[in-house]
């Protein structure tokens, strides 16, 4: 079988010669026209080639005059002029600058957030799943962070001191459907580290939204931990130093935000500097993750898609099973979360999963 059709062209070429023996003027001229349908244009994506057909007219013109008067022997003139011009037809072509419509203004472009995987290719996620699920996992580090500063040593917690974080973990599980998937593992005899690796396939270091004309600077922030090697500290200019779960002094303070930069279709909050969300103290909690109107507008760039062994359960689809009770091994329990995002005004709440909707995804699907 054929992976594409065949080319097919109408042409047409006219051409005169003449020539004047008794001044030694010689000329050709010559017109052509060309009709192609299905002229192939390729183009790479994501790896990945893509042939186009596409209707194409081309047309020209081509004089060429030599002169070599015999009144002058060895004197000659040749001259050569050629005039083309060709026209593409109405076809329609993926951009791949341009996946979801941003540049050209599609209504449905504010929809969907460009994301890079780990070998650079473009894919798009919801933007407001995205920043509902990314928003919680910030609240969940925060948390968890929170609990394993504590320690005596964070870097080597003692069984009390898991036990300790745990606990924070599980206080956070009733709202938060990440928190509920680490606890649900715990509670059926896995590990904490088991589920909470998974937070790890959102790269959050660069945070941008979608540029929307070319040549034009992307909002961008950054969200950086520096290793004690290079002297600890953190680059933080996305949220406010009191809401970061980063360690050491912002280096950009200078930089800090007012509010936060990162995008939820609904508010985030994270704990202050007691550690908890609410309680006695909810007045230090900040928020980490915000709606539009109140400048939230950033999520992360990069993000690890699943790969070709496992494509419905691993990468994000490992955080989209976790989000909707997809796995029972990872996700939490359904109906156990009383998620504070809501699809539908608040009939249902958390991500509603659709009758045909599941995560397959490469960056080219």
């Amino acid at each position: 079988p054929y992976a594409f059709e065949s080319t097919e062209v109408d042409s047409l070429e006219l051409g005169i010669k003449a020539s004047v023996p008794e001044i030694g003027l010689v000329a050709n001229a010559s017109f052509y026209y060309n009709d192609f349908e299905n002229f192939h244009l390729g183009s790479i994506r994501n790896e990945t080639a893509i042939n186009y057909g596409i209707p194409l007219e081309s047309y020209g013109a081509e004089l060429e005059l030599y002169l070599n008067p015999p009144s002058v022997p060895g004197l000659s003139f040749n001259m050569q002029m050629a005039l083309y011009d060709s026209e593409i037809g109405d076809v329609s072509i993926v951009n791949p600058h341009d996946l979801a419509g941003h540049y050209n203004g599609l209504a449905n472009s504010a929809n969907w957030h460009v994301m890079k995987s780990a070998s650079a290719n473009t894919f798009l996620v919801n933007k407001d799943r995205f920043g509902y699920m990314y928003g919680s996992i910030l609240q969940y580090l925060q948390v968890r962070d929170a609990a394993i500063n504590a320690a005596v040593n964070p870097a080597e917690l003692t069984a009390q001191e898991e036990t300790a974080v745990v606990t924070a973990i599980s206080a956070l599980a009733g709202t938060n459907e990440f928190a509920a998937a680490v606890a649900g593992a715990v509670a059926n005899g896995g590990t904490r580290v088991s589920v909470d690796a998974a937070a790890g396939f959102i790269i959050s270091p660069e945070m941008s939204a979608a540029a929307t004309a070319y040549a034009t600077k992307a909002k961008v922030c950054h969200m950086i931990q520096l290793p004690a090697a290079l002297g600890g500290g953190n680059i933080n200019t996305c949220l406010p130093d009191a809401g970061s779960h980063l360690t050491g002094n912002n280096l950009a303070a200078a930089h800090d935000p007012a509010a936060t930069l990162i995008y939820s279709p609904i508010a985030i909050t994270g704990p202050g500097a007691d550690g908890i969300i609410g309680g006695a103290n909810a007045a230090d909690d900040v928020v980490i993750a915000d709606v539009t109107a109140n400048g939230g507008a950033l999520l992360p760039s990069v993000g690890i898609t699943p790969d070709a062994t496992a494509l419905q359960t691993t990468g994000l689809c490992a955080l989209w099973n976790i989000f909707t009770g997809g796995t029972p091994s990872t996700a939490a329990i359904p109906g156990a979360v009383t998620s504070p995002y809501s699809e539908d005004g608040g009939v249902t709440d958390g991500i509603q999963v659709g009758a045909n909707e599941t995560c397959y995804g490469t960056a080219d699907t």
